[in-house]
């Protein structure tokens, strides 16, 4: 709250909450009184409160980028409270000669991402994930998928709220095919937030990133319908007549069928997922209020296999994969939530919640696939008869995989949060119970064989030209069946508040704690986190943030289950303290807002929990056996490069190392003093050997550069036809080898090739507010457009992961494993 005593010796208080024409909430608009140096902004829900002098008129001012300023003449009478909500437009327009800027720019390390921005972004996976790339640090290399890494961490190490609700995910889901629709619906979504690191205390125990999403609330009855070749999304919102009550539905429905038919697997492609969920937010009297948020989701994967090939290797050494498929694969992933947030307001100071939340998870995971493999050597030879067919056996053999997965998790919270305001200061707490019950059953096995007779997974025989033959042993097998029950209590305190110098210089400050402590492991833990940010007095458009603290991990189900479906009770939390330093600068170009920033961060790591990724499955081996550490640096851009439409670009650095304990393997090498890897194919036998101590090798989510570009812009001659570009890079990522030490691989140099993706999207608007018909049945139609998406418009042959097979004479081809090809897909996007 800001004071004015020195302005007028009577004051009053004015308050309320900043939406948009959609009645999306606002935070961080800034709100000042013109003619003063001085102001506030809105917070996370929109609300603003400021004491203002009273027997005299003023001019109160709202102000944000890409919309338009407003300006309302204020009179309040002493001790006066007033409660003033305020709308603003959408700017298509230049920014006004007057603009009123707050010095506090940003109270964290969150920043606003525009949730407009979505709608028209070109996405395979129509997750909300995808605009995150552009915010700098963020990984993301399956458009199939809605995971993604944070500066160096993995896809459990990312923290996702929906109106304060925590949201959980999937826990057996091994490739994005299977993964279906995300829990975020982007049509519903109000205001959008993220945070690649140091963020504050208020939110949970999570190493990398935070992504707080609020739904829209709207004051007046209205929806979308989007059609297309993928997905039809629908949701509708409204309000009462008194505006006590207000509601906001969606129901989606995907089949990616089309898309899944141009990977290298063909076979009949049955993907079935849907979901439904409401918000619905009443206000009880003047100080109560409630609010509940409803979620359903069935993603069912299904697919019988045919045939795959696949080609591979070099020009001068080309090799094909061809495979052929007999059985079927059937996923399951059923998804239950909801959510009750009961809120007291008894002033403008004080605000009181208790927060219900519950999570129910039924996951299956079936499959019986046997499939023959013929691996062939390519003719490569220019104008030869023939040229890209087979002429020589590598190797042949068969594969039989079996599944009978499934796991059932049910998470039930309880918590009560407050914030109490008091002169510049912003108190807020919170303290949660919560219960955990899981139950899980693996069994799954893996079987090779050829020539007629089956290949154990037996270790290479160095010096023995025959080596002896063991009985029969499965390729690979997992087994276990587990029931846990857990109890989980966390809290946070944390104070947030800003000054401003004499000089007019602008400082805040944010300083908390969190504490968790979870019966299974008995691990108790307080965690100090502290932001701060500089506005200086000579440029009040740049601000230079600082963040640092400790943020543990908690392990969750999986992370304490290892490799081979044993629980590990005794995991501790992954732990890092980290620091960042990052300058932002608002700046106008071509008479248009513009955001640019820069951040260098640094984490150091102890704890950990090492694992491989496969696709998207993480497995862990649940034992806190290393340490490491990420740094890099992190560019972004965005902005207005055409008036209104809002573009983004970043840039980003990594490097991220890690130490495992009891790393050490041996090396291998034959008679001419070439190095031996398993899964590679040698010459001759190897006769010599060195013990090899790695020290710190490459992370899996080791990517040193990347880049992201979210582009939009229209035609000078007709604004309602507009281009939307989206571009991803990203350098290579380390492979795992199945059956050999992290280390080795990495000695190896085993990666999966650069990450380069282009989607191109145009869209063309046939109805808007301005070419309607007012008499007309499409009278009550406030937009229809029309799209055309192009997903991988240079058809780029992205691999996800390599799949390892064994020939007779010991030898291991890893064969790449494909994305998607380009796509064409069609959008009808109606708005009422």
């Amino acid at each position: 709250m800001l004071s004015f005593s020195a302005i007028a010796q009577q004051r009053g208080t004015i308050s309320g909450q900043v939406t948009d024409s959609d009645k999306a909430v606002i935070p961080l608009v800034n709100v000042a009184i013109q003619g003063y140096p001085y102001g506030i902004i809105t917070d996370d829900d929109g609300h603003y409160s400021l004491t203002v002098p009273s027997e005299k008129k003023f001019v109160l001012v709202f102000s944000y980028i890409g919309y338009k300023t407003r300006y309302f003449n204020i009179y309040l009478k002493p001790n006066e409270q007033k409660e003033f909500d305020v709308s603003l437009e959408v700017n298509a327009q230049n920014i006004p000669e007057i603009e009123i800027r707050d010095k506090k720019i940003s109270r964290s390390t969150l920043n606003r991402i525009d949730p407009k921005a979505i709608q028209n972004l070109p996405s395979a996976s129509g997750s909300i994930s995808e605009i995150l790339l552009a915010q700098g640090g963020v990984v993301q290399t399956n458009e199939l998928s809605s995971q993604y890494n944070v500066r160096g961490g993995n896809f459990d190490e990312n923290l996702i709220y929906v109106n304060g609700y925590e949201i959980y995910k999937p826990q057996l889901v091994r490739s994005g095919q299977q993964e279906g629709l995300s829990f975020v619906n982007p049509e519903m979504v109000g205001s959008l937030m993220f945070s690649a690191g140091g963020f504050p205390s208020k939110y949970g125990d999570k190493l990398s990133s935070v992504l707080d999403v609020k739904y829209k609330n709207p004051e007046k009855f209205g929806g979308s319908v989007d059609l297309n070749l993928l997905s039809q999304n629908i949701t509708i919102g409204g309000a009462t007549k008194n505006k006590k009550l207000n509601y906001i539905a969606g129901f989606r429905r995907k089949s990616t069928s089309g898309i899944l038919n141009t990977l290298d697997t063909k076979g009949d492609y049955k993907p079935k997922f849907l979901d439904f969920q409401a918000l619905v937010n009443y206000d009880l009297s003047d100080k109560w209020s409630m609010s509940a948020l409803g979620y359903y989701s069935d993603n069912t994967y299904q697919v019988v296999p045919t045939s795959k090939e696949t080609s591979f290797g070099t020009v001068n050494n080309a090799k094909q994969l061809k495979t052929y498929f007999d059985g079927n694969e059937k996923d399951q992933f059923k998804t239950l939530f909801g959510g009750y947030t009961l809120s007291y307001k008894p002033s403008n100071k004080v605000k009181l919640d208790l927060i219900l939340s519950g999570f129910q998870s039924t996951e299956t995971e079936y499959f019986d696939i046997y499939g023959e493999y013929f691996i062939g050597e390519l003719d490569s030879q220019l104008g030869s008869e023939n040229f890209g067919n087979i002429t020589g056996e590598q190797g042949i053999g068969a594969q039989l995989r079996h599944a009978r997965n499934r796991l059932y998790i049910d998470v039930f919270n309880i918590a009560q949060h407050g914030e109490f305001k008091y002169g510049k200061h912003n108190l807020e707490w919170q303290l949660k119970y919560q219960n955990e019950s899981i139950d899980d059953k693996i069994s799954e096995w893996t079987m090779f064989d050829s020539l007629g007779y089956n290949i154990p997974d037996l270790p290479i025989q160095f010096g023995k030209p025959n080596p002896e033959r063991f009985d029969l042993k499965l390729k690979h097998s997992l087994s276990s069946k587990a029931k846990l029950q857990s109890h989980r209590i966390t809290g946070y305190l944390q104070n947030s508040f800003s000054f401003i110098t004499e000089k007019q210089s602008n400082y805040t400050l944010n300083i908390g704690l969190r504490a968790s402590y979870w019966d299974i492991n008995k691990e108790f833990f307080i965690t100090p986190r502290i932001y701060a940010s500089y506005t200086p007095y000579w440029d009040d458009q740049l601000t230079f943030k600082l963040a640092t603290g400790l943020y543990y991990q908690p392990p969750f189900y999986r992370e304490i289950r290892d490799m081979q479906g044993e629980l590990n009770r005794d995991v501790k939390s992954q732990k890092s303290w980290q620091i960042s330093f990052a300058a932002e600068k608002q700046l106008t170009i071509w008479e248009r807002p513009f955001k640019i920033s820069g951040e260098l961060y640094y984490k150091y790591l102890w704890d950990i929990n090492p694992y491989t990724i496969d696709n998207v499955r993480i497995k862990y081996q649940a034992n806190n056996k290393g340490i490491g550490y990420a740094t890099g640096l992190d560019f972004r851009i965005n902005g207005e490069f055409i008036p209104g439409v809002e573009s983004y670009a970043s840039l980003s650095l990594l490097n991220t190392r890690e130490n495992i304990a009891d790393s050490d393997f041996y090396e291998f090498y034959n008679d001419n003093g070439y190095i031996v890897y398993r899964g590679k194919e040698f010459d001759g036998v190897a006769n010599d050997s060195l013990l090899i101590s790695p020290g710190y090798t490459r992370r899996p989510s080791d990517q040193l550069l990347t880049a992201a570009i979210f582009f939009q812009d229209n035609l000078p001659i007709d604004p309602t036809f507009k281009v939307h570009l989206k571009f991803v890079f990203g350098t290579r990522l380390p492979v795992d080898v199945p059956n050999t030490p992290r280390a080795a691989s990495d000695a190896a140099g085993y990666e999966l090739s650069p990450y380069r993706r282009v989607d191109l999207g145009f869209s063309k608007e046939i109805i808007s507010d301005e070419r309607r018909s007012k008499k007309s049945f499409l009278r009550h139609i406030k937009s229809m457009s029309v799209h055309l998406e192009v997903f991988n418009l240079f058809d780029i042959n992205n691999v996800i992961s390599y799949e390892w097979f064994q020939s007779y004479d010991g030898r291991s081809y890893a064969i790449p494993n494909y994305l998607t090809s380009r796509y064409l897909n069609v959008r009808l996007i109606t708005r009422f």
